[in-house]
């Protein structure tokens, strides 16, 4: 498993920074196993890391066929 910046990730799926973001809060991505939080709790904004290898494999499985993300 290779973790990624917000901004390498995002070159690697093709999509805009806040996508990913986005994804994160709408709870489409599970932490830990499609992103990790780098930056500590009292942070002003929070930095991400994501697979990219388990995004695309989630982004390749119908969404009917999808398990719903663990929310955390």
């Amino acid at each position: 498993m290779i973790w990624q910046s917000t901004t390498d990730a995002a070159k690697a799926l093709k999509k805009h920074p806040e996508t990913l973001r986005r994804r994160i809060h709408s709870h489409e991505f599970t932490y830990g196993i499609h992103y990790r939080k780098i930056t500590s709790a009292t942070a002003s904004r929070p930095e991400y890391e994501f697979n990219v290898d388990a995004i695309n494999t989630l982004w390749a499985t119908p969404p009917e066929k999808r398990k719903p993300a663990k929310i955390r």
